[in-house]
């Protein structure tokens, strides 16, 4: 008996009892805390996107609309080579600086156009005035700068004016006065200023300085830039006539037009890409680039 017994005890310490999972509370823990951790993400993911699309520009200062974007007010310079046939008037020196900027040799630019803009050569003074404006081309001077501007604005000078309208809307050496600088922008369309017209097609859509927010005007506005060809004048007109917002009825096919033209004219293409979804439903957007495919790009009209 006491054999028997001693062998059943045996067998029953060799039995293997099961492990005991984690209880239904445990599991409900550890589901709660993933789930917050999984939202967390969720939400930080989303706030870097609408972050982006904030520093991006693609909300407006009212409602909700994709609305209007960027003039060139805040735009870092571009360097692009300059045509010494459009200056060929400009005199034999000024062409050396023109040469000399050609070739990105900017000290030696500015030291020509510097001195022949102290001997009051307009055009010449917009561009030592340039080089000096942006840290870009190392000689960075912005009170001589703008008193290079106000001398070639005051003679007529439609980019000068355009860059006097900026040192007030900035605050550059002068104080910010938004009023200021979207008359000045208003004075350089005028005189012709593809950039002036973006810059106060802006400023009469935002309602900058003393102005009241008027889109329809600013539309009116942005056709102007347009046609003296500036690329955003024509992406922000793509942007508003496409969404058809504040009393602005949407015209895709023209919105598309614009958006191409954008392209055309050298402005980014991926974020008229982005612009476009937001704007336009898919089926329009296939009809419309459909239509325009067939189209040479010598004959692309505006609807």
């Amino acid at each position: 008996m006491e054999n028997e017994n001693s062998t059943q005890d045996k067998d029953l310490s060799n039995t293997e009892v099961p492990e005991k999972g984690p209880s239904w509370a445990d599991r409900f823990r550890s589901y709660r805390v993933a789930s917050v951790f999984a939202r967390l993400i969720y939400i930080g993911i989303l706030l870097l996107f609408l972050g982006f699309l904030k520093v991006a520009g693609y909300f407006s200062d009212t409602g909700h609309g994709l609305d209007l974007f960027f003039d060139h007010t805040y735009n870092p310079p571009v360097w692009e080579p300059l045509d010494p046939d459009k200056y060929a008037d400009q005199g034999e020196e000024f062409l050396k600086g023109l040469a000399f900027y050609n070739e990105k040799k900017f000290p030696e630019a500015l030291t020509v156009w510097d001195d022949l803009g102290n001997e009051g050569h307009i055009e010449a003074k917009y561009w030592a005035g340039f080089l000096m404006t942006f840290e870009y081309f190392g000689q960075m001077n912005r009170t001589k700068a703008l008193a290079f501007f106000v001398v070639s604005s005051a003679a007529g000078h439609a980019d000068a004016t355009y860059q006097h309208g900026r040192y007030h809307k900035l605050g550059w050496v002068v104080q910010k006065n938004l009023d200021s600088g979207c008359s000045l922008y208003e004075r350089a369309m005028h005189l012709g200023s593809a950039l002036g017209g973006t810059g106060f097609a802006l400023c009469v859509s935002k309602g900058h300085g003393a102005r009241e927010p008027d889109k329809l005007r600013a539309i009116e506005i942005y056709d102007i830039a347009a046609d003296l060809g500036d690329c955003l004048a024509h992406r922000n007109l793509g942007s508003l006539l496409g969404w058809g917002e504040h009393g602005i009825s949407s015209d895709k096919r023209r919105a598309y037009y614009h958006y191409k033209m954008a392209e055309k004219l050298g402005c980014d293409w991926e974020t008229h890409r982005i612009l476009i979804q937001f704007t336009m439903w898919p089926p329009d957007v296939w009809k419309i680039d459909a239509e325009f495919k067939n189209e040479t790009s010598s004959s692309l009209g505006k609807p």
